[in-house]
């Protein structure tokens, strides 16, 4: 084998294994987004059920809504919290002495940010 011979494998060789790490990067960096997505959708559902919940009850209390509509968003918030814990919820309204539970999805589990993502502080990578 002629020495160019040999260095054109080489360099093949090594444009190959840039390339693959190139792809693990970028599926490790979608990985990682994704689970920040999971999360971010995970604490605006508890937020949302939240507010539904105040809107019925404050509805009951104020215009005579129906009793079903608080009992119905009750058991919402009950579903949510029983499959990904407490993450998204103010301090105010975790069991105290709590800690947050870890956020379970279908295909993986997202430990939730030390901090609430708010607005003006997204969640930290």
């Amino acid at each position: 084998m002629n020495s160019t011979k040999k260095w054109d494998e080489e360099l093949v060789e090594r444009a190959k294994t840039a390339a693959q790490q190139v792809v693990r990067d970028a599926q490790s960096a979608l990985a990682h987004g994704q689970q920040a997505l999971d999360e971010w959708q995970v604490r605006r559902d508890a937020s949302r059920l939240l507010a539904d919940l105040g809107a019925a009850y404050y509805g009951e209390q104020r215009s005579g809504g129906e009793p079903g509509a608080v009992r119905a968003a009750m058991e919402r918030l009950d579903d949510h919290v029983q499959r990904y814990g407490w993450v998204g919820f103010p301090p105010g309204v975790m069991p105290a002495g709590e800690p947050p539970a870890a956020v379970h999805t279908v295909e993986r589990v997202v430990e939730p940010a030390t901090e609430p993502a708010t607005e003006e502080h997204p969640p930290e990578d």
